[in-house]
């Protein structure tokens, strides 16, 4: 059952390599392995007053065709992401 709270394994736990450390290796790998059967998505996100957020959307057609035109968007699959984070 995951509860979120931290394990803490012993040092002689991980040098012994104790069934406890083991069994805790493998579910940090099961959530890993889950993970690269899910999409995930990042944004940015800004607040602003209703006087910035104004001065911002009288330009924000000419902003979007400049920060598309930057090419700063890297899309790969979930399961090479997480593949490389192993």
């Amino acid at each position: 059952m995951n509860n979120n709270q931290a394990n803490f394994i012993s040092d002689s736990d991980v040098y012994k390599l104790s069934s406890v450390y083991m069994a805790e290796c493998f579910d940090i790998m099961k959530v890993v392995d889950g993970c690269k059967k899910k999409t995930y998505s990042v944004r940015d996100e800004y607040r602003v007053s209703s006087h910035a957020a104004r001065i911002m959307l009288d330009n924000i057609e000419s902003k979007a065709i400049q920060y598309l035109q930057l090419d700063l968007i890297l899309w790969i699959p979930s399961t090479i992401w997480f593949e490389l984070n192993r």
